[in-house]
């Protein structure tokens, strides 16, 4: 992950404990993880390796919703960006607004 995506995210981390999804979040040059104080943190990506929690096609994934969805550095990267953005919309709760931006 790119400092300036990082950075980007340390904006919009809650300042609460949370449950995450980390879409595409295996570690190949740094994770968002260590930026969220999660109760539960899972990362989805296609690919075995680092931090990854699931191999399995994020499109495809039917689990319970979560307080954050993260999807960073992934989107340019796959044709199946719109259903992405739906499924994470479909796992989002809604509870969680980003309130403290560090």
């Amino acid at each position: 992950m790119t400092p300036e995506a990082l950075a980007w995210c340390r904006k919009w981390v809650p300042d609460r404990p949370v449950s995450v999804i980390d879409v595409g979040g295996r570690d190949i040059n740094g994770s968002a993880c260590n930026e969220f104080d999660a109760h539960s943190y899972l990362v989805i990506d296609l690919m075995p390796g680092l931090r990854v929690d699931l191999v399995a096609d994020f499109t495809e994934y039917e689990g319970d919703p979560v307080d954050v969805v993260v999807c960073m550095e992934v989107a340019e990267h796959t044709a199946k960006w719109p259903e992405i953005v739906a499924n994470a919309a479909n796992h989002h709760t809604g509870d969680c607004h980003p309130s403290v931006a560090r």
